[in-house]
């Protein structure tokens, strides 16, 4: 791990500054290198540094100087690749040999080549890095031989410094203006980044335990002594803290974590110190599989605050590290995990590039396998949602596309595929609805058993629907292929309720009944809709009774249609008693519209409906009370459907309007005029400015039924004028004129709605037929035919069976009026 720079040269910046700076003749405020460097301006603090070396300098400030430059140095190489970085090394050794060849036997020299070493240490960590980033032992090599270098160098400053420190207080070999105190301080810091080299050395042989083990026990030889110091106690907590990295390296993680223990438990540690022990411990606890412990750390670590960088740097990264063995533990790709270790690439991006980016980029790798390729993928990857984030789309879509044709080089099929899911998704943000069809629906057909396949061809369906409604007939063709697509290749999958659901939604709009009954058998009584799927197969079996061209076979449609939402009900009794009681509903439903079989269907209509009360199903109890009035009105008993709807209230309003609907379908013409008061009275009920069209539409219906033909048109053409657009009610003030009588203002009616309405919808048919019937009405049977002929050869299904029936009714009487 990295320790904090801060911290590092403790005696170099604390001691040795405040000594040298009040003892010569000028001193140089550095605070300007050191805040330009905090802020991550590293060219501006070397420039800095350079130009004060090329001033005047006594050699104590020229020391100092060189000494800030050369950890500038350390600190930029985090934000560089290999590359950069031994451009800037081989800088910062000019500048190093410079002062060499010019201040031989300086007793400064120690500051500078200390932190020549520590530069080189450094330089070689990163070396590892990049090593471990590519995955081959042979690229180990370089930081293998820079480590062996820095280690030259650390132990002949050992040498050196324990000469200078036993020549100290002799006045006539003692040159250096250090005191033994001094001396030891500084010999002090050189063991413990030597130490920390060994421990560098040591990871740069993954495969070799044996070396390993040497070359840590070399590091734990100089921190155990260093981590006993009660007179440095900074040098003695980094100690330890190394000490217990090496412990952990090494298995012995119970020492490790009584290491760790004693040191959260120092009060005295600097802020940064602290996090670098929350840090170790995170570490720890991840390598040792207890990523809860490791959590409450890093929760616990939020609240250090620490100006350190790098520090910040680390645990960013190690929090990354966390996120990502978490998601891996859940196996879930849509796991909170998951896109918290996104979030957190992406902070690291951002906030700490370079090196740390990098590294962040291989770890988050590791969630696909940890290749050098993986890390490419994952930097493109964070680079597009970052880039989504910021609403750059099309850039977001360009690096997915990049990472697409990467993937498939490889062959790596499954990266492939959650690339293109995420271009659709994207796609699909921008409205561009036809691209993101094409990408999802190859994704999803080209790996048909990744697990979010079907969730992939999902979308491309819902974006597919987008298209539809721009009226192409060749975008309804693609909707309708995809959805039994769907159906056929992930018949077992958690999507297939919903699609069979959208399907059965269309084959009911396409008038194929039997093909809608065969998509809704397939949704599971779990689909969170399941209440509509069981009103759409009552209206399934409706048309099917209603198309049937026999009278004889209507008993048989209807029996066939109330024993299959009978079967619904039962599959429901033993797990969800509120959808059972709602099947039951349904089945009776069915049988009050087309059998007199209502005494004993009141009898359970009456049972259901108190047993819906009592439950606080409300939505079963206003179905059974519907059903109740409608049965009452097919006995003929209409005051006690009256004084059933008299315990109706406006707050029932939907109740009230399913009433007038179901009356307005149930009564036959001898019935109208005794069921009117009832519809007036329901009406009464309604809170005026809520009252749907349709049911002004029945009212103006009751009015026709009680010889008031002028009112219900004039109820009727003042709404209209409120919702000039409003189709329902243009269709009902149509239909009032008829029933009024009046067919020339019928038919004007029926030609505005003909011509507002898009061709083929149902409105447009109806419409059609409107002007057909009401022109054969007024003796214009060729005129009627015309239209009823041209229509059909237009679109020969005539808006489905139940209004073709009706068109073929009209034609007849056409023909028959025609010939006589």
């Amino acid at each position: 791990m990295l320790f904090p720079n801060r911290c590092r040269v403790v005696a170099l910046l604390s001691l040795l500054h405040v000594f040298l700076t009040c003892q010569f003749a000028r001193a140089i405020d550095f605070e300007q290198v050191q805040r330009l460097r905090r802020q991550g301006l590293y060219r501006a603090a070397e420039r800095k540094c350079l130009d004060l070396l090329n001033t005047k300098l006594t050699d104590s400030d020229r020391a100092l100087t060189l000494t800030e430059y050369l950890r500038t140095t350390e600190a930029h190489m985090s934000t560089m690749d290999a590359k950069e970085r031994t451009s800037l090394i081989g800088d910062a050794e000019k500048v190093v040999d410079a002062y060499v060849r010019s201040h031989k036997g300086s007793p400064y020299g120690f500051l500078v080549s200390i932190q020549a070493a520590i530069t080189k240490s450094a330089n070689a960590k990163f070396a590892r890095f990049d090593a471990e980033a590519n995955l081959t032992n042979d690229r180990f090599d370089a930081a293998i031989a820079l480590s062996r270098q820095a280690i030259k160098d650390f132990e002949a400053l050992q040498k050196e410094l324990e000469a200078a420190s036993r020549n100290a207080n002799s006045r006539t070999q003692n040159r250096s203006p250090f005191t033994q105190v001094q001396l030891q301080r500084l010999l002090q810091t050189v063991d413990w980044e030597l130490a920390r080299t060994w421990v560098n050395l040591a990871e740069c042989f993954p495969d070799s335990k044996t070396d390993r083990i040497t070359l840590l026990a070399r590091a734990t030889d100089l921190t155990e002594p260093l981590s006993r110091l009660t007179a440095n106690p900074s040098i003695a907590a980094k100690a330890k803290l190394l000490d217990a990295e090496c412990r952990r390296q090494l298995g012995q993680r119970p020492a490790a974590r009584q290491l760790l223990t004693s040191l959260s438990s120092d009060s005295s540690l600097s802020p940064c110190v602290k996090l670098s022990v929350a840090i170790a411990h995170m570490e720890l606890e991840m390598e040792s599989q207890d990523l809860r412990a490791a959590q409450q750390h890093a929760d616990a670590a939020r609240s250090i605050r620490c100006n350190e960088k790098q520090t910040l740097a680390e645990f960013a990264y190690q929090t990354l590290r966390l996120y990502v063995q978490l998601a891996v533990e859940t196996g879930k790709p849509s796991d909170v995990w998951q896109i918290r270790a996104a979030q957190q690439l992406e902070t690291i991006g951002r906030e700490f590039p370079g090196y740390w980016q990098r590294r962040a980029e291989v770890a988050f790798a590791t969630l696909r396998g940890g290749s050098e390729l993986a890390a490419e993928l994952a930097r493109l990857e964070s680079q597009a949602a970052r880039a989504y984030a910021e609403g750059s789309f099309d850039e977001a879509v360009a690096l997915y596309t990049q990472a697409i044709t990467s993937a498939k080089e490889k062959q790596l099929h499954d990266k492939v595929f959650e690339f293109q899911h995420r271009t659709g998704a994207v796609l699909h943000k921008q409205g561009k609805f036809s691209t993101a069809v094409n990408v999802l629906r190859d994704a999803a057909k080209q790996l048909p058993n990744h697990p979010a396949a079907s969730s992939a061809h999902l979308l491309a369906i819902v974006d597919a629907a987008q298209l539809v409604g721009t009226g192409n007939a060749k975008s309804l063709a693609v909707y309708d292929s995809m959805l039994s697509e769907h159906l056929d290749r992930w018949p077992n999958s958690k999507t297939i309720s919903q699609v069979a659901w959208w399907l059965g939604q269309l084959r009911q709009r396409q008038q194929q009944s039997q093909e809608a009954l065969a998509a809704y058998d397939k949704i599971d009584a779990g689909f969170e809709e399941y209440a509509a799927v069981i009103s759409a197969v009552l209206r399934c079996h409706e048309t099917l009774v209603d198309a049937a061209e026999d009278v004889k076979q209507k008993p048989t449609q209807i029996e066939n249609g109330v024993q299959h939402i009978n079967s619904i009900a039962e599959s429901l009794a033993s797990n969800n008693e509120e959808l059972e009681r709602w099947a039951r509903l349904h089945a009776i439903d069915l049988q009050l519209r087309h059998t007199a079989q209502t005494t004993s269907a009141e009898q359970q209509l009456l049972q259901l409906k108190k047993n819906a009360t009592d439950l606080g199903d409300l939505r079963s109890a206003n179905k059974a009370t519907t059903l109740l009035v409608l049965a009452y009105v097919l006995q003929s008993r209409i005051q006690d459907a009256i004084e059933l709807s008299g315990n109706l209230t406006e707050v029932e309003a939907e109740v009230i309007r399913n009433v007038m609907l179901r009356i307005d379908e149930a009564a036959p013409d001898r019935k109208r005029k005794q069921v009117a008061p009832l519809q007036l009275k329901l009406y009464a009920l309604q809170d005026d400015d809520n009252v749907p069209d349709f049911v002004r539409g029945l009212f103006a219906r009751c009015l026709c039924d009680a010889g008031e033909f002028d009112k219900a048109v004039e109820v009727l053409a003042a709404q209209l004028e409120k919702q000039p657009l409003s189709i329902p009610l243009q269709i009902e003030l149509a239909a009032t004129l008829e029933m009024a009588n009046q067919p020339q203002k019928a038919i004007e009616r029926w030609r505005q709605l003909a011509a507002g309405s898009r061709p083929a919808t149902d409105e447009w048919f109806r419409a059609k037929l409107g002007i057909a019937t009401n022109l054969l009405a007024t003796n214009n049977a060729e005129e009627a035919a015309d239209v009823i002929r041209v229509t059909k050869a237009l679109h020969p299904a005539l808006g489905g069976e139940t209004l073709k029936q009706r068109f073929e009714i009209v034609l007849r009487k056409c023909e028959a009026q025609i010939t006589n």
